[in-house]
């Protein structure tokens, strides 16, 4: 639907989708994904967490095919064997067809020349993809603003919340929990969640980062999502309110724009990239106890296993304290 969107205000030039992101260890080869979990790489409906994911389980890896079930625009491809040069991608591209293009990539070569593709084409362009998009353009348009900060200084003990039923996910809570976080599952009941919000908050008074975990939950609700973003908004919306604490990490990439949504964050801006994907955000809204809190929206694959504790970290001097 996006994409009959963006063609009804950008117009009918030609839509790149790429969703390949190796550095990440996601690539699309004939059009087909592939997705690592746990040091191997899997076809995208054969992946241990993307093929049974709560909301979005993935059937089909041909990425053409999968697009197409959700709009009756032709969707095409260009494998990478006919990578000879940005100009053949672009032209490619152009005179393709379809309404929009699947685009192959396997390593940061293959980025970086579909990246200057993108960057020939007629303005304006409307483009679909992930982080390897980003990267992408660019690569091939390197702007002249200086990087964003490593970190931003520390803002004491750190709030999470999970929506991601992850492996990855599960790995760092219990790392936190390892590292003296108080960590518990998400309350969905509105009788218990007061009661947890208070152990918050006296936690996080205390110096003690706090995150609430979902992997051990199994619902039967009719919006799963729906209700673990209500109950993790509900407690971030009242620790942020009682002043608790101003740097949180929400788990879940459904999880992170529905709980950002509840919270009336208007925008984001980067405040801090501390490594690779790993981006702190600072939330604008209107509400001032949400202005200018920081974020990190983390899909469930994303970072080590010990990021909670790292994010918590980010900006301390040698004599921080937990």
């Amino acid at each position: 639907r996006v994409i009959e969107i963006a063609r009804d205000v950008v117009g009918d030039g030609p839509v790149p989708l790429l969703f390949a992101q190796p550095d990440f260890g996601r690539y699309t080869v004939f059009g087909h994904h592939f997705a690592a979990e746990d040091g191997v790489v899997h076809r995208l409906d054969r992946q241990p967490t993307m093929s049974t994911h709560p909301s979005t389980p993935m059937t089909e890896s041909d990425l053409a095919r999968h697009l197409s079930r959700q709009t009756t625009l032709p969707i095409d491809g260009i494998p990478f064997t006919r990578y000879t040069s940005s100009a053949a991608v672009m032209a490619a591209l152009v005179d393709s067809p379809a309404a929009a293009t699947v685009l192959d990539a396997a390593d940061a070569a293959h980025l970086a020349l579909v990246g200057r593709a993108i960057a020939a084409l007629e303005t304006p362009v409307f483009a679909v993809g992930s982080g390897g998009l980003s990267l992408a353009v660019a690569t091939a348009r390197p702007g002249r603003e200086s990087p964003p900060p490593a970190a931003t200084p520390a803002r004491g003990p750190v709030l999470a919340v999970s929506g991601s039923w992850s492996t990855q996910t599960r790995r760092q809570m219990d790392a936190a929990a390892d590292a003296g976080w108080l960590v518990e599952t998400l309350p969905l009941d509105a009788a218990d969640r007061d009661a947890a919000i208070a152990r918050t908050i006296t936690a996080l008074g205390a110096g003690r980062s706090v995150a609430f975990r979902s992997d051990h939950l199994r619902l039967d609700d009719a919006d799963p999502l729906h209700a673990l973003a209500r109950a993790g908004a509900h407690i971030v919306a009242a620790v942020l309110d009682a002043g608790a604490a101003s740097r949180v990490i929400v788990c879940g990439g459904d999880t992170s724009s529905r709980i950002t949504t509840l919270l009336g964050v208007r925008s984001l801006s980067i405040a801090a990239n501390p490594v690779g994907n790993i981006v702190l955000l600072r939330a604008h809204a209107d509400e001032p106890a949400v202005d200018g809190v920081e974020l990190l929206l983390k899909g469930g694959q994303v970072g080590g296993v010990d990021l909670f504790d790292e994010v918590r970290r980010l900006g301390e001097s040698e004599a921080g304290s937990r």
